[in-house]
């Protein structure tokens, strides 16, 4: 605003004597004289309202703030902010290179795009410490800015390393040669949930700005989310993608197998499937006993499934267990499941002062039964996650995935499982049978 006001014709300067102001404040307290003539009053009303549209017209309109502009850029031409076309049936397939280790790795094969992921928190490998950063064409992670200079980065929205936190800096196509600036893009998206929130598109100079699409913000959420994911799994661990690509959900679409050894924690392995950018399924495995698992992709008739198998054995006893499943609805559907449970001390007394009945405790064609439905399913299987040593060592011997129990008895490849295991059941009786008798108490 203003701070004088402007000078009209009709203006009546104010005067800074103390005798004029008295003058005319007696004037007006004293009242009017005599009644002026209603042609004058006419008159000067008419002047008040023309005085007043003229005051009026002298007030400044308040624009708002613009960005300050480079006056080398007043003889340049517009900026471009149309987008690249994308053809979302045919995107590139990305083939990225990691190498290094530890807190971090660097990322090639990205049509000449460098990237590098920077962990810094090692208790959590999946915090929001975790950021990726690129620099380059962004055409990887957003096709419709193919041919644009860029600078970038991701990380982790959450601990669960769900939603990814995207920032992106355009170059100004005015700036030859010039720095990263111009037009800013954020967003964060969780491929996961399909969803997209806190969008943020701007620019530093104000003449339009570069906005993505809900679509192509998933899909750079997705691409840089699997670019972060990997580039842990190479920090931490000798990452195997499998050949195998089953549909373990049926739904059509092939399935991705990786495995991770050691695991991301440290140690064990990290079995995972992915599909289309999403983990649909995880196992685990420890080199501790009590941790051991085994899983094995088992196709028959054409139809994949996943088989747990979980033969645990303690001193003087075991439990067997497997389980064919799918992962068909997005859960675990089991399609069939046994298990199978005996005693390798047969010798035990009884409360009365006998032994207990073996036949209670160990029933070869039982046990026979089980094994030959495992060992069947093994045939079609291959093996994708394993640390049970003892199962490990048995197919070593074996030199195919087949257990023949020799972590109990020395197998006679001659004679059938049902046979082998009436040879150990009375072996282990004749054991019994030399043990003194149990004493009173």
């Amino acid at each position: 605003m203003n701070e004088q006001m402007p000078r009209t014709p009709f203006s009546t300067p104010l005067s800074g004597s103390a005798r004029e102001t008295e003058i005319r404040l007696r004037n007006i307290f004293s009242g009017p004289k005599r009644r002026p003539p209603a042609l004058f009053l006419a008159l000067m009303f008419s002047v008040c309202i023309f005085c007043g549209n003229l005051v009026s017209c002298q007030v400044k309109d308040v624009e708002p703030d613009q960005p300050d502009i480079p006056a080398e850029w007043d003889d340049l031409a517009p900026p471009d902010l149309s987008m690249a076309q994308v053809d979302w049936d045919n995107l590139p397939e990305l083939e990225p290179i990691y190498t290094g280790k530890g807190p971090r790795i660097e990322i090639e094969g990205l049509e000449g795009v460098h990237a590098d992921w920077n962990r810094s928190s090692v208790y959590d490998p999946r915090s929001s410490g975790n950021t990726l950063y690129f620099g380059g064409d962004p055409a990887f992670c957003c096709p419709s800015l193919a041919g644009r200079t860029a600078d970038g980065s991701a990380q982790w929205r959450d601990e669960s390393g769900g939603a990814v936190s995207v920032s992106i800096i355009i170059n100004d196509d005015r700036l030859e040669g010039g720095t990263i600036n111009g037009y800013y893009l954020q967003f964060t998206a969780d491929w996961g949930k399909q969803t997209v929130s806190e969008t943020s598109f701007t620019s530093e100079v104000g003449d339009g700005v570069l906005e993505l699409s809900e679509k192509e913000m998933l899909y750079a959420g997705w691409v840089l989310s699997r670019l972060m994911t990997e580039a842990e799994w190479t920090a931490t661990a000798d990452l195997s993608i499998f050949p195998q690509h089953p549909d373990l959900n049926r739904n059509g679409v092939p399935e991705d197998i990786w495995l991770s050894v050691p695991a991301p924690w440290g140690t064990g392995q990290w079995l995972e499937i992915w599909e289309d950018g999403q983990c649909i399924y995880q196992a685990d495995g420890d080199y501790v006993h009590m941790g051991w698992n085994a899983v094995f992709l088992c196709t028959l008739e054409g139809e994949d499934y996943l088989l747990q198998y979980s033969p645990t054995m303690y001193t003087g006893g075991a439990t067997y267990f497997y389980e064919l499943f799918t992962l068909e609805g997005g859960e675990k559907q089991t399609v069939q499941e046994n298990h199978v449970a005996f005693e390798t001390s047969l010798g035990w007394f009884a409360p009365n002062g006998g032994t207990v009945d073996p036949d209670d405790l160990f029933d070869p064609d039982a046990v026979a039964n089980f094994m030959d439905e495992v060992n069947g399913l093994l045939s079609h299987s291959i093996q994708l996650l394993n640390t049970d040593e003892e199962l490990l060592e048995t197919f070593r011997q074996e030199g195919r995935l087949v257990d023949t129990l020799s972590t109990l008895f020395d197998y006679d490849h001659e004679k059938s499982m049902v046979e082998n295991l009436r040879d150990y059941r009375s072996s282990i009786l004749r054991q019994a049978s030399q043990l003194p008798p149990a004493g009173p108490g």
